[in-house]
């Protein structure tokens, strides 16, 4: 990226390039000052964007696009595989962007620095939406270039098409990054500072619930090309059909397609994108603080965990105990850094098993009359997803946009640390416990008795193991730590691994379902295993725990030793 400051800033600095900031009321000079700030956070890791983790984003990116490449294999339409293309393209940077733009325009962390600065709302914000066009411009060629290529073989492809393709894609890139923006702009108008970031953070909730479902059909759709699909994706109006037509320029006309349609369409939602991105033009400045502190709702909420107080006591053993629980539960709610990270990497984790208890719960899961595959229940994979829920929680609890916070924890007794990291273990713990119990009415309902508490002891003993094995992943001190871009770049590998070994245990785990007393065997040795496993683990994050207290108590005398 530094490669391309130079030449950048020399356009930026341009007659023209001023004429027309001075026209939307952007300060040229702020403007330029403030991408080198976001730059100069970006390379030391101090972001909280994707920025810092681009390349290894991309690397992935590369990756998926060569195996959507091999779609044309399958000889579909030309307008087809560039609906296909351009659908996944526009749903990754949806994916992306609504992650970004929250945590750069909601989340402005370093606009505290700057507060006490005349800068205008305009001219901050502009440097935010750049930082969220630089993502565009390096992730739609890693998306889009091998697919361009690979397109060439497709009957009625011309020899310009990669070039067509990659226009459409880039376009495409660009309305979707500012239609977040002004999707977020209109939430600034209407919704109070205090409880922007949580209106952010539901907003994404319901697109990643969403957007699954409909990027399926879009596939499907395009795979078809568009024969038997619904009308509203036939329609005109859809903004993937105007970059698809755009993209076939020059090629076969696209079916179905009307210009007039398109253009009212793309007029109507510039008119929606320009009036959000006008509502960070006059105040945005002067609200920053009410944006970066949130709200965490009233102060007189009365909290259910201290319902659990005298069972969370017993468990851990000391009061410290039942306060890293409260602890825990408190910033898995609050810290604006773990939910941002969460919603996205843990809603396949949570929606997988609630798909399988809805769809298999009639089902016994014991392989009582063979080993026919329409007969596997889906409530065996019920505890493989949410162990991977738990590794994916605890590769981000330790991480927050102010670790400075943690100070507070400064003074506690270094030498007593065992009931902490229990009450750390059973924030965890616990949930996934009263979960099963709560199955456990339905499961003996359905199943009978028998089958319905062996199930369940086996899956709350199989999550036990899982839990003892994510608390190696605790890297320290709960919300103790400044972000890690690695972790942004971990979680595809992690689900990739995720699905193969979910599978594969699970195809395993029904082998054992045939012999009622195996699987009571196998829940009772699996129990054993994860007391041990939960010792270990426990020993191992109260060895990290020990050292980030150490170094939160150094004081100020080391705050400058590497300029020493």
């Amino acid at each position: 990226m530094k490669v391309f400051r130079a030449p950048a800033e020399i356009f930026l600095r341009s007659k023209g390039i001023e004429k027309l900031s001075r026209f939307f009321g952007i300060d040229l000079h702020q403007y330029l000052v403030l991408l080198g700030l976001f730059s100069a956070l970006s390379d030391r890791f101090e972001f909280m964007g994707l920025t810092a983790a681009l390349k290894h984003i991309l690397g992935f990116y590369v990756f998926a696009s060569l195996v959507m490449s091999l779609f044309v294999l399958g000889n579909p339409t030309l307008a087809g595989y560039l609906l296909l293309m351009i659908g996944f393209s526009m749903f990754s940077m949806l994916w992306m962007l609504l992650m970004d733009a929250a945590n750069s325009i909601m989340n402005p962390d370093e606009a505290s620095v700057l507060a006490h600065q005349p800068i205008r709302g305009a001219t901050y914000v502009a440097a935010k939406l750049t930082h969220v066009l630089v993502i565009v411009s390096a992730t739609i060629p890693a998306l889009n270039l091998l697919p361009a290529i690979a397109g060439l073989a497709l009957r009625g492809a011309r020899w310009f098409y990669p070039f067509t393709h990659l226009m459409a894609a880039y376009l495409a890139g660009l309305f979707v990054a500012f239609l977040v923006c002004g999707v977020y702009g209109w939430l600034f108008r209407f919704i109070a500072p205090a409880k922007l970031k949580n209106a952010a953070l539901w907003l994404q909730l319901i697109a990643f619930l969403a957007m699954p479902v409909l990027q399926q059909v879009i596939t499907m759709a395009g795979l078809h090309g568009l024969r038997g699909t619904g009308a509203v994706l036939r329609s005109s109006w859809m903004p993937w059909r105007w970059f698809v037509a755009l993209g076939l320029t020059g090629h076969a006309a696209y079916p179905g397609f009307s210009s007039g349609e398109a253009v009212a369409a793309f007029l109507t939602t510039c008119a929606f994108i320009a009036f959000g991105l006008r509502a960070f033009r006059a105040d945005y400045m002067s609200r920053v603080s009410s944006l970066i502190l949130g709200s965490a709702g009233s102060a007189n909420r009365v909290l259910h965990v201290a319902r659990l107080a005298p069972l969370v006591r017993k468990l851990t053993g000391a009061p410290s105990g039942y306060g890293a629980f409260s602890f825990m539960c408190i910033m898995l709610r609050r810290d604006w850094n773990f939910r941002r990270q969460a919603i996205p990497n843990l809603s396949p984790f949570v929606l997988a098993p609630l798909a399988a208890v809805i769809a298999s719960i009639r089902k016994t899961p014991f392989a009582l009359n063979g080993f026919s595959a329409r007969d596997f229940s889906l409530m065996h994979l019920l505890p493989h997803c949410l162990g991977m829920a738990l590794v994916v929680a605890c590769m981000l609890v330790s991480y927050t946009a102010e670790p400075k916070g943690s100070s507070v924890f400064a003074g506690l007794p270094i030498g007593r640390l065992r009931p902490f990291v229990r009450g750390v273990y059973a924030s965890l713990w616990l949930p996934a416990i009263i979960l099963h119990l709560c199955l456990l009415g339905p499961c003996v309902l359905f199943w009978g008795p028998v089958q319905g508490l062996l199930f369940i002891g086996f899956s709350a003993a199989l999550v036990s193991l899982y839990t003892g094995l994510a608390i190696f992943l605790i890297d320290g001190f709960p919300s103790a730590n400044a972000f890690k871009p690695s972790m942004v770049s971990a979680m595809p590998v992690i689900f990739l691994f995720a699905a193969f070994t979910g599978v594969f245990f699970a195809a395993i785990q029904w082998l054992a379902f045939h012999y009622v007393y195996l699987v009571f065997a196998t829940a009772v040795l699996i129990a054993a295993v994860a007391c041990a496993v939960a010792h270990f683990s426990l020993e191992k994050l109260e060895s990290k725990v020990r050292v980030n207290l150490s170094l939160l108590g150094l004081g100020p005398a080391q705050m400058f030793k590497e300029l020493e």
